[in-house]
């Protein structure tokens, strides 16, 4: 899997090149959501990539993890950062939980 990084340079050069030509589709494979035929041009690339990346945990399929994230993104613009929080506080949590056990 590439990197985050990767792939935000990934959507940024996709985006380039569609509006280069002209081109503003977006092809659904899974309407009915919040993002539906929103290019990945109106995200933030690096929020997106974040979002791909995690969504790739529970699909093998890039265009259904594209449009998961798409749409957590449009409800919050910061899901992946709050979900990335979340993780960190519940590994302090444990920590601490593990530590106060001995």
């Amino acid at each position: 899997m590439a990197s985050i990084q990767e792939i935000s340079e990934q959507i940024k050069q996709a985006g380039m090149d569609a509006q280069s030509q002209g081109v503003n589709v977006v092809e659904e494979v899974m309407p009915g959501g919040a993002a539906d035929n929103v290019p990945n041009t109106e995200f933030n690339s690096d929020a997106l990539a974040k979002g791909i990346k995690h969504e790739m945990e529970h699909t093998t399929d890039e265009q259904v993890a594209s449009e998961i994230a798409k749409d957590h993104l449009k409800e919050d613009p910061q899901y992946y950062d709050k979900l990335e929080q979340m993780k960190l506080s519940n590994i302090d949590t444990e920590i601490f939980r593990l530590m106060a056990a001995k």
